[in-house]
């Protein structure tokens, strides 16, 4: 396997990053995707995304934040999205986004990390407890 580059994204990986989020579950229009990492860049305080390279093509997608909470002194981080191009899945790309998500927490004072996942997806669950994640709760969600 070729190195992984990791780099933040840009306005032109919008076409590959519509591609992984349709991936994911989460269908968007690539024009979309400018706006939206525009607004996470406004928040590059607490707010941070990741492009994986292989061979000069995006394969891969991370973004985590962290924030404060009123039940601990320690901010609280999230991965908000994980997605890895489903033809290299396997290959250590998703494991080195987490890593990176975790590290980047850790240096705002974070003292865990968390993240949702659909009922339905058994692989990144299963994925997730290699890296040594729990099951710790539950989410419920409303639609507004």
């Amino acid at each position: 396997m070729s190195d992984v580059v990791v780099r933040s994204p840009r306005a032109e990986d919008a076409e590959a990053i519509a591609d992984l989020m349709g991936q994911l579950g989460y269908p968007t229009p690539p024009e979309e995707i400018p706006h939206r990492l525009a607004a996470l860049k406004d928040d590059d305080k607490t707010s941070i995304s990741w492009i994986a390279e292989l061979d000069g093509r995006v394969v891969g997608f991370a973004g985590a934040r962290v924030f404060p909470a009123i039940h601990q002194q320690n901010p609280i981080a999230q991965l908000t999205i994980l997605v890895v191009d489903k033809g290299v899945r396997g290959q250590g790309i998703g494991r080195q986004l987490v890593e990176l998500g975790e590290r980047w927490a850790r240096e705002r004072g974070a003292w865990r990390i968390s993240l949702t996942s659909a009922l339905h997806r058994d692989d990144a669950h299963k994925f997730y407890e290699r890296l040594g994640y729990e099951h710790t709760g539950v989410r419920l969600v409303k639609t507004l």
